[in-house]
């Protein structure tokens, strides 16, 4: 039990305010995101069959339903 609030606790702390440090995990989450994305679009560049070009493009739509939801702008409302 004490590692893993240890752990929690380190990770809780991980992201400091200007983003300088985030854990190592997060890292390797977005890397490997970023790089399905970009073998994805490369991917659909090339010749394929229309059975192939349907998987990349639904492997491709999974992708992007894992970035994060953009923030809007704050309005001011004066």
């Amino acid at each position: 039990m004490f590692k893993i609030e240890q752990t929690r606790r380190a990770l809780a702390i991980g992201l400091r305010v200007h983003g300088a440090w985030v854990p190592m995990v997060l890292r390797m989450q977005d890397f490997i995101h970023q790089k399905n994305l970009e073998n994805y679009r490369r991917l659909l560049t090339g010749k394929l069959g229309d059975a192939e070009r349907v998987l990349i493009l639904k492997l491709l739509a999974e992708e992007k339903a894992k970035d994060p939801p953009l923030r809007m702008a704050a309005k001011d409302d004066d």
